[in-house]
């Protein structure tokens, strides 16, 4: 198994080099990670790629980005397979951004918005630190709330809640999203899987820990969070595997392979062979996998998108 690369860089320097003999066709869409929430920002909706010269090396291209303002730091984005965008916000709002302008602002969570996904043309799901599960209907230029569950603690497996009757709502921090389920995660350890589009929850049995992401790939659930390592257990809590990368972002590949990162190793595993296939030492703030399964990541001020080239050995 192999990664070929194809950096951006910004701007300043404006040109950057494929040192791969590889083309790319497709536009890259990006957004602003890991700044202060206090200040005003704005996100990248699009990047123009234009071929230059042929060189020995590849090609080199040139990139723009088209930069959109918001009042507050995002937090998560999705894109619809129409090229609707919905963001969310640290303060609990979802943007909707249709060809590079923001056409409506929604308050959706009273607090951070912690994951977005779209489960059809015109629907799209969210969950926040708010302890709320939220599927949204998108109408012409706005965003409406179709059903909503809250989580609280009363809602924990006992062993999580102890005696606890409290209905405090429940941080909600990391949802996957499976066909017709989600795999919902909270801060103190609590696993569900909600079925779409009904919002129907069932509890799956977990230990006390603290959750920072989760991908669900049926019937397994991999689980990273404190932990030096990342956990993958059954869909009925049994343990299956653990593997010794403390993974902060997760994405999925493929039916059989995903990829992981801690921020300086990026590791691809194979959940059916329990196998890690690929680990190298890379710097990766985060990253994500196109629906064409190229991985673009983002290493410090440059976005790489890797092509995973499979060996038939």
């Amino acid at each position: 198994m192999k990664l070929h690369s194809l950096i951006f860089e910004p701007r300043k320097p404006s040109i950057v080099q494929f040192t791969d003999n590889l083309t790319m066709t497709d536009n890259i869409k990006t957004h602003d990670v890991g700044i202060d929430t206090m200040k005003r920002r704005s996100i990248g909706t699009q990047t123009e790629i234009d071929e230059k010269k042929p060189s020995t090396k590849g090609v080199i291209i040139q990139d723009e980005c088209t930069s959109i303002p918001l009042a507050v730091c995002p937090s998560c984005s999705a894109w619809s397979i129409q090229g609707v965008l919905a963001v969310g916000d640290v303060a609990g709002n979802i943007h909707i951004v249709i060809n590079d302008a923001v056409v409506s602002t929604t308050k959706v969570h009273l607090q951070f918005v912690s994951s977005i996904s779209w489960i059809s043309k015109t629907q799209f799901i969210s969950c926040g630190t708010d302890g709320n599960v939220v599927i949204l209907q998108f109408k012409g230029t706005s965003i409406e709330t179709i059903k909503s569950v809250r989580l609280s603690v009363v809602d924990l497996p006992r062993n999580i809640r102890k005696s606890s009757t409290s209905v405090k709502s429940l941080s909600i921090v990391a949802m996957s999203r499976y066909d017709s389920e989600v795999c919902i995660g909270t801060e103190t350890g609590g696993l569900w899987i909600a079925s779409l589009p009904d919002l129907h929850l069932k509890a799956v049995p977990s230990i006390p820990q603290a959750i920072q992401s989760v991908l669900y790939m049926s019937p397994f659930i991999i689980i990273s969070g404190d932990d030096e390592s990342t956990t993958m257990i059954n869909c009925d809590g049994s343990f299956v595997e653990s593997i010794a990368i403390a993974a902060k972002h997760l994405c999925k590949i493929d039916d059989d392979l995903f990829i992981m990162t801690d921020n300086s190793r990026i590791v691809i595993y194979d959940k059916t062979l329990k196998k890690i296939m690929y680990d190298e030492n890379r710097s990766a703030q985060c990253l994500t996998v196109t629906p064409l399964g190229d991985i673009v990541l983002l290493s410090e001020n440059q976005l790489i998108a890797l092509n995973l080239l499979k060996s038939c050995t």
